[in-house]
């Protein structure tokens, strides 16, 4: 019979050969999960997708696509779509009164988001159809499922943030 450090020493010996240099192997262990938590949130393409933007009774679904390198949202849909005659909504608070009579579904509303750091998309306008104006819009990836979306004239401060969820 083998006593327990026998054991132990084998054990270690075996080890030793998968992992001759202990460099490797510390940074290995110990790397894995920085690695591992800079690619959470997916790079530049990560809002890319369909997402729902709920906020005071409003609910639209934009889809994130990339042209060029910028990125573009498109209103895809809208919790209550059609009036109550059963047509589609109007941009009815647009400014510019020829467009008025345009359905809100398939607006692009989201122009000229560039990403410019982890996690993080800015330069961008949302035009919000609910008040009919246009906002400098900068948006953060809380995680691969949540976006935190800032609107604001002029400077960031002077605004006001709301959250998207992804759809799946």
């Amino acid at each position: 019979m083998h006593n327990k450090d026998e054991i132990k020493r084998k054990d270690i010996r075996i080890l030793s050969k998968y992992y001759k240099d202990k460099n490797f192997s510390i940074i290995t262990i110990y790397g894995i999960p920085f690695v591992l938590l800079s690619q959470q949130n997916g790079g530049p393409d990560a809002i890319i997708g369909r997402w729902e933007m709920i906020e005071d009774g409003y609910n639209d679904t934009l889809e994130i696509i990339k042209q060029d390198n910028k990125y573009l949202g498109k209103f895809i849909g809208n919790g209550e779509p059609f009036d109550e005659q059963g047509n589609p909504k109007k941009d009815r608070n647009n400014p510019d009164e020829k467009l008025r009579n345009r359905p809100l579904m398939g607006i692009i509303g989201l122009t000229d988001l560039i990403y410019v750091e982890d996690s993080v998309w800015d330069g961008g306008k949302m035009y919000y159809p609910k008040d009919g104006n246009i906002y400098s819009c900068k948006i953060s990836l809380k995680n691969k499922n949540t976006i935190e979306a800032r609107y604001y004239w002029g400077f960031s401060l002077l605004g006001y943030s709301e959250e998207w969820k992804r759809i799946k």
